[in-house]
């Protein structure tokens, strides 16, 4: 028997209905009857084609007289209350006849389609699982696979895409038998297009986040605040004049007479140990003024403590630098000037 031939939508669906049409009957004595029906049926659609089936019910009236069987009542025809796997079966043939009913083709269309849920649904599975029980702690590489590597977030994604198109197919569990199974599929099934809405959601924020992070709300790249070296941040700023000495209370101001300075942000030094402290024009905290002093920084108490000092420059001193026509501002070391003006005190 050729399970791929078997699996056609003619022959499931008229099995069901077949099936359907001996829910009185026990489960063996059922499956005794029927054994071998799909066989049969794979055979004959193989050698005449899907129209060769005939009409289920005529066929089901006609191995019940062969069998013995008095005729199926008419409450026992589509729904019987006394078989859970024949109200499946009866479910199966109205929706496979509400889809041959619909107009344009639509019905064969939506059956093409079935692969298309069968991976719609791993995807739902894995991304549901991803939000509601992973917690990883570094941004997805793509916002619609799991984990953050996109590497092995595709691979699950297929793994799972090809066990629920086995399912789908019949392949593997949980087949065309067993009542516990087929509920647990459909339940399954049923969960999975009430989470849809849910887990596409949050997808969607997943990738809007990814945009804003990456672009900002403009489309372009997000600036960062404040003076900024290579796209980093800068924390301080350690002017020296033409002679290559060390300035101190260097105010630096752009073009169009903007203060250049530290964002407050970005103002943690050593891991946040340590943080920078404004210079101070009245009562207005100015980061434009360099270098910018220090305080140590108490996460008890969320404040910084201690007097601001100043901290070596990264050098001592810089190569002396000209320019022909201009006469450079030079200024004596703070060390040296304070030497100095000690000897010239009586």
């Amino acid at each position: 028997m050729n399970d791929t031939i078997r699996l056609t939508p003619e022959v499931d669906a008229f099995v069901a209905a077949v099936r359907a049409r001996f829910s009185d009957l026990g489960a063996d004595e059922r499956e005794d009857l029927l054994d071998g029906l799909e066989a049969d049926m794979a055979d004959l659609v193989a050698e005449r084609g899907p129209e060769a089936l005939g009409d289920p019910d005529a066929y089901a009236a006609e191995l019940r007289a062969a069998a013995g069987l008095a005729p199926a009542g008419p409450g026992r025809r589509q729904w019987s209350t006394t078989s859970p796997t024949a109200v499946l079966d009866a479910a199966s043939t109205h929706w496979s006849r509400l889809l041959d009913k619909m107009p344009a083709d639509i019905g064969s269309a939506v059956r093409a389609a079935r692969p298309a849920w069968w991976v719609f649904r791993a995807w739902l599975a894995v991304m549901w699982f991803n939000y509601t029980f992973a917690r990883w702690a570094a941004r997805p590489d793509v916002a619609w696979l799991p984990t953050p590597s996109w590497g092995l977030g595709l691979l699950i994604l297929a793994v799972a895409s090809i066990v629920s198109i086995q399912i789908g197919r019949g392949k593997i569990w949980p087949g065309t038998s067993g009542l516990l199974a087929r509920v647990v599929l459909l339940v399954l099934n049923v969960f999975a297009l009430l989470i849809t809405f849910d887990t596409l959601q949050r997808v969607e924020y997943s990738i809007q986040d990814d945009m804003v992070e990456r672009l900002g709300y403009n489309g372009q790249p997000t600036p960062t605040p404040g003076l900024t070296f290579n796209g980093q941040p800068v924390t301080n700023v350690y002017p020296f004049d033409a002679a290559g000495n060390p300035l101190v209370g260097v105010q630096l101001v752009d073009d169009q007479g903007r203060r250049l300075k530290i964002d407050p942000d970005y103002a943690y030094i050593d891991n946040g140990e340590r943080v920078l402290a404004p210079w101070l024009n009245g009562r207005t905290e100015l980061y434009s003024v360099f270098p910018l002093p220090e305080r140590d920084w108490d996460d008890m108490a969320w404040e910084a403590v201690g007097e601001p000092t100043l901290q070596a420059p990264p050098f001592a001193v810089l190569p002396p630098v000209t320019l022909d026509g201009v006469t450079p501002t030079v200024t004596a070391p703070v060390e040296a000037e304070k030497r100095r003006e000690k000897k010239r005190r009586p």
